[in-house]
């Protein structure tokens, strides 16, 4: 089914060559046969499971922020500075070719909604509670709009991992087992910081699709296309927070300027891992559902930083979503 260990270690070294071709020490994705990399391979999970560390590290800082929403926006223009060199000097030799604008202003577009929502409901939310819906929305939707755009069908095993790793998800974020509890769930994602969750969910599950084309379709280098949707989208920001959160603003300056600027490494760099595992044919199913791993990081964070309740009942959802991780890793 999967071919010869031998087999499978060459198409991986193509793999790898083809996007980081030694001698020009580029990022770039040069297309090969859509069929050689159709299943999960060892270098796109390490991509996506070093991505999910990342994201659910910055979440977790971002939680212990106070004006969430100004953090993150402080965030967006540190990560600006910080690549702003490095993004300069591949720009000279990867241009933004002009098909993929469109999809570089609709994704800063996004953003801007996506981080709006999230810093809001950080605000009244807790992280183990806010972070598994939020990110848990995106797997569920995605193979269902795939499928009519841009056409992909996950096999049964790729559709296994991501039903295992939706029920992980909401064992996770349930305040209980019980009947009466699965009702409070739904009643509070209707309201407050699981519903500003919920539309974070939803904004993950436009931009990742919109990435993709723009990634894959409009090959737009992965390295580029992170830098300006980050600095673009804090550009998109900039009139609200100058407008009306100036006191806000010299707050978490003063208070968190470093940490926003290790909050824009992470977010930037973390990112740019999962465009890169975008730009193989790998189906986007399972790689939003692969990303979801960062649910399992984010768990135990809640449970041993910051001393989070119900730590058994989140542990046997985190199991259940690294099981239906390997079923995505082994999925065609």
């Amino acid at each position: 089914m999967f071919g010869s260990p031998t087999t499978r270690r060459k198409k991986e070294k193509e793999e790898f060559l083809a996007i980081f071709p030694l001698k020009s020490v580029s990022f770039g994705w040069q297309p090969r046969s859509t069929k050689e990399f159709s299943y999960m391979t060892t270098l796109a999970l390490i991509l996506i499971l070093v991505s999910a560390l990342g994201h659910s590290s910055w979440n977790y800082l971002t939680k212990s922020s106070r004006h969430k929403v100004v953090f993150l926006w402080i965030m967006l223009i540190a990560s600006g500075v910080i690549y702003g060199v490095p993004f300069w000097y591949r720009l000279q030799s990867h241009p933004v070719p002009t098909a993929g604008w469109p999809y570089i202003l609709a994704t800063c577009l996004i953003h801007t909604l996506y981080f709006s929502f999230l810093g809001m409901a950080y605000r009244r939310g807790d992280l183990s509670t806010v972070y598994p819906v939020a990110r848990g929305t995106a797997p569920v939707l995605i193979p269902f709009v795939a499928m009519l755009w841009p056409g992909e069908f996950p096999s049964a095993l790729g559709a296994a991992g991501i039903a295992l790793v939706v029920m992980g998800i909401q064992i996770v974020s349930l305040p209980g087992l019980s009947r009466s509890a699965l009702s409070q769930f739904w009643h509070d994602l209707s309201r407050g910081p699981l519903g500003f969750a919920f539309l974070t969910g939803l904004m993950t599950t436009a931009y990742t699709l919109v990435d993709r084309g723009g990634v894959k379709d409009a090959r737009i280098d992965p390295l580029i296309y992170v830098y300006l949707q980050l600095a673009i989208t804090a550009l998109f920001l900039a009139p609200w927070m100058i407008t009306s959160k100036r006191k806000e603003i010299r707050y978490e300056w003063t208070a968190n300027k470093w940490r926003a600027g290790v909050v824009g490494m992470l977010c930037a760099g973390s990112y740019g891992l999962v465009l890169t595992a975008m730009a193989l044919p790998i189906k986007i199913s399972y790689i939003a559902a692969g990303r979801e791993c960062s649910i399992l990081f984010s768990t135990l964070l809640g449970i041993l930083l910051l001393r989070e309740p119900r730590g058994r009942q989140k542990v046997i959802g985190a199991i259940i979503i690294v099981l239906g991780i390997g079923c995505i890793a082994f999925a065609k």
